[in-house]
């Protein structure tokens, strides 16, 4: 019977633990709704069809606790795998599973430093695509506080083309908006078919090597496609703060 009651203590003690800790940290939640995506999908094509590059709104909410420290920095970072590239599955007999890589391609879409009201709680809501060739991507969001304390929230977007094991060449349609705000997917990377804002080129030198074009509004209201070779796309990436709301 003491050792029953030792190992109920010693459960309580556990429990307490854990929720002292979950806790603690800032809070951050992804608004669900109609408009907003908030959970793992999957979506496919089929055979020889053009894959649209699917495109959804996420909307993401953080505070501080009340007797926690204040918010001092939020992160979202995408997780491709097998790569962000299209990957060329061997057709032959001698297929060996472990040569498909393992390890996720990262690439940073928001890293900003929180400032005034943010500091307290901060709401940040985007719209890009999800890539159009298979595999998994996986979005995390996270906010620190002062303290260096983290929390996050993530989901999983899976693409399924029926065709990938013969796939003869990439071939999508995706919406590229005009640049009209930081956060305009203005930008686009040809070969991932990724499109990209402003705020994820902004002091990351590794994404803006990924892009290929980017669509820009004209002085006379016109619109046009350049290359990073012909202009200075990067000056577009001086937007840097964080709306709240």
């Amino acid at each position: 019977m003491r050792f029953y009651l030792l190992l109920l203590l010693f459960a309580s003690a556990l429990l307490t633990s854990c929720t002292l800790d979950d806790e603690s940290g800032p809070r951050i939640d992804l608004v669900g709704g109609s408009r907003f995506l908030s959970a793992s999908r999957t979506v496919t094509t089929s055979a020889n069809s053009v894959a649209l590059a699917d495109t959804f709104a996420t909307r993401v909410f953080a505070e501080r606790r009340d007797d926690g420290a204040e918010l001092s920095r939020m992160l979202i970072v995408v997780q491709y795998s097998p790569t962000p590239y299209p990957y060329v599955y061997p057709t032959t007999t001698a297929f060996n599973p472990d040569s498909i890589p393992t390890e996720p391609a990262s690439i940073v879409y928001l890293d900003t430093v929180l400032t005034g009201p943010q500091r307290q709680s901060v709401a940040f809501q985007f719209r890009t695509n999800m890539r159009t060739t298979s595999g998994r991507e996986k979005w995390v969001f996270s906010a620190f506080d002062a303290d260096n304390k983290e929390k996050e929230r993530s989901f999983t977007l899976v693409m399924r083309n029926s065709d990938s094991a013969r796939i003869a060449y990439h071939r999508y349609a995706v919406l590229l908006p005009a640049f009209t705000t930081p956060y305009s997917n203005s930008s686009l990377a040809l070969l991932p078919g990724l499109t990209l804002p402003s705020s994820a080129l902004r002091g990351h030198p590794e994404n803006q090597a990924l892009i290929d074009l980017a669509y820009l509004p004209l002085a006379n209201g016109d619109r046009a496609l350049a290359a990073p070779t012909t202009l200075s796309l990067y000056a577009l990436t001086g937007y840097s703060k964080l709306t709240t709301g």
